[in-house]
């Protein structure tokens, strides 16, 4: 018998309000009641990693919605500079969005996968070593600054972000698993089992 399992929200850019309306969906129909006993989980990557850590650890929408128009403000206010100010301007959101206390850790390893892109050194056998970007399913978390960390890594555009192409999570280069994992699906599910929720069509 089909069973959703899940809901998986995409890379979104800017157009993360989108996820607002199909989270309060959610919470409406009680999906998220109906399965979290059996093991209902949000998948996210870049912006669909923050609506994936609103659900997991159930922030009201507001409070979301509230974040995203300061984190647009702040970016506004200095447009000569918003090209490189974006990861600064969400980390320190994130430090007043995730809830207090390492029991976050604990809510996002239970409900959560957070799409991290991370970019390391291949070695080819008779070839030159090379780099190569790939992309890993996070869904264990060590403590609050790691959620935070992981978040913001998966929402790292290179060039935009910050000066440097590539941010650091867990020591390792780390940028938005938006760009390699559009739409992220933990290799436990089967791609029928989740609800896609994004604001874009990709084929």
């Amino acid at each position: 018998m089909w069973q959703v399992r899940g809901a998986s929200f995409s890379g979104s850019g800017f157009l993360l309000p989108y996820f607002l309306g199909a989270l309060s969906a959610l919470r409406s129909v009680g999906a998220e009641a109906m399965n979290a006993e059996r093991g209902w989980r949000f998948a996210g990557a870049s912006g669909g990693a923050l609506a994936a850590m609103a659900g997991a650890c159930d922030i009201p929408v507001e409070l979301l919605r509230e974040t995203i128009s300061k984190v647009n403000a702040q970016l506004a206010a200095r447009p000569t500079r918003a090209v490189w100010a974006l990861d600064e301007v969400v980390r320190t959101e994130l430090e007043l969005l995730v809830p207090d206390g390492d029991e976050v850790a604990e809510m996002m390893t239970a409900r959560a996968s957070i799409a991290v892109a991370f970019m390391e050194q291949v070695d080819e056998q008779g070839r030159r070593s090379r780099m190569q970007p790939h992309v890993e399913m996070v869904s264990e978390f060590e403590s609050r600054q790691d959620v935070i960390d992981a978040l913001a890594a998966s929402c790292y555009l290179p060039g935009f972000s910050a000066p440097a192409l590539t941010t650091t999570f867990r020591g390792r280069a780390a940028f938005d698993g938006g760009l390699i994992a559009f739409q992220p699906v933990p290799g436990c599910w089967r791609r029928d089992e989740v609800v896609k929720i994004s604001p874009r069509t990709r084929t």
